[in-house]
């Protein structure tokens, strides 16, 4: 193995879909919690979700103040799930100088954990050349189901063939992919058909909230002229964006994060065009377009988006539009609408007008857009049940609504 190194730093979001193609030179030192030293604190960590072979995923996490599975060996051809705490609001980067892994090392993946089920292989892409992922995974090709990075996916065809844009979904160096396999097999990664890095770009116009997991969405725009293409599509469930991308060819897989209240179904869900022009227009789908397929463990949507679809402007009005709370973990998930573009300030107030705490202080887009309420101060400390309101302030207007948090 040679020397070499890397450089991290969170980008889209606040989860990071990673691995180690570096490790220490000390294989004592190669343990998640030294390799992580720069971020492991309370105060920036949340969880760094990991599995083993066969095995179901594991967390390391602090629980009061110990960390758990801190002392978990790492390999370069492991993949990890890294999410940061809330209170983290700036990039967080972590270097490391050591051993490369060998090229040829060779990858087990399974398709079925040790209980029986179908299972996802979390690998890490150690090859310093990047690659196009049906390059890449070529000595395996007929038995890979889907692969899924953390900005875009394929997945094959019950019919045969793959649905994705194979053509721009390239691994880099440092990634993690999720794979997942119809029979056990070794993969070695392919390393005979390098090309030029490209980086994930996040979309400018829609805003979503992320969790560690995602259900990929396939459009297919054949049918529409490249002056009806839109720059980036928003997919909205029961008026909340779920998840976006930026289009940048005839076939766009979209990460999509539904609400965990909710699913994607014909009757609530609807997408939103931008284009290059700055007009946005809802695509609302009057037949059963929308295919769902799911077979040995992989699940995704795919959509063709034809002429058939009835597209109409989006109006938006500045409003508070649901608030929703869990009384369990105290929680409150606030909805709200913009009209346009510009500065937005969310505030929680009591009931005699004093503010608690500020949710939003930023610039925002048009659109729907959420945000949860912890039940805290701007001080952190949690605040007693009773009624409080909350007041959104765009350039236009001032409205404020009211709930009950309780217990």
């Amino acid at each position: 193995m040679q020397d070499g190194s890397i450089q991290y730093s969170t980008s889209i979001g606040k989860y990071k879909w990673m691995s180690f193609p570096v490790l220490f030179r000390a294989e004592q030192d190669n343990i998640l919690g030294n390799l992580l030293m720069p971020i492991v604190n309370q105060n920036t960590l949340d969880w760094v979700m990991f599995r083993s072979y066969a095995e179901r995923p594991r967390k390391m996490e602090f629980v009061t103040s110990n960390l758990i599975f801190g002392d978990t060996p790492v390999h370069s051809h492991q993949g990890f799930k890294v999410k940061l705490n809330q209170a983290c609001k700036e990039t967080q980067k972590i270097s490391i100088t050591g051993k490369e892994q060998n090229l040829n090392t060779t990858i087990e993946l399974f398709a079925k954990d040790n209980l029986g089920n179908f299972t996802e292989n979390w690998i890490g892409y150690f090859n310093p050349q990047s690659a196009r992922i049906l390059d890449a995974i070529g000595p395996i090709l007929n038995k890979v189901l889907s692969v899924k990075s953390q900005y875009w996916s394929i997945g094959r065809k019950p019919e045969g063939g793959w649905v994705g844009d194979v053509d721009n979904c390239i691994i880099n160096y440092g990634d993690m992919v999720v794979i997942r396999v119809e029979e056990n097999c070794d993969l070695t990664w392919n390393h005979g058909k390098p090309v030029n890095a490209v980086f994930a770009k996040a979309p400018q116009h829609f805003q979503f909230e992320e969790y560690e997991n995602y259900i990929p969405l396939y459009l297919e725009f054949s049918d529409l002229s490249d002056n009806d293409m839109p720059a980036e599509v928003g997919v909205f469930i029961n008026d909340l964006c779920v998840g976006a991308s930026r289009v940048n060819g005839k076939t766009t897989s979209i990460c999509v994060y539904p609400d965990r209240k909710d699913w994607l179904r014909r009757e609530n869900f609807l997408l939103v065009f931008h284009y290059q022009s700055g007009t946005k227009k809802i695509c609302y789908f009057q037949d059963s377009n929308l295919l769902e397929v799911s077979f040995h463990g992989t699940n995704y949507f795919y959509l063709p988006v034809n002429r058939s679809c009835l597209m109409v402007d989006a109006n938006y009005e500045d409003k508070i539009t649901q608030v929703w709370t869990a009384h369990r973990n105290r929680e409150t998930e606030v909805s709200y609408e913009l009209a346009s573009d510009g500065k937005v300030i969310l505030e929680v107030l009591d009931r005699f007008g004093k503010q608690v705490t500020t949710l939003v202080d930023c610039a925002k887009v048009s659109g729907s857009h959420r945000v949860v309420w912890n039940g805290t101060d701007k001080y952190g400390r949690a605040v007693s049940s009773g009624i409080y309101h909350y007041r959104l302030t765009t350039k236009d207007k001032s409205i404020t609504k009211k709930m009950l948090l309780l217990k």
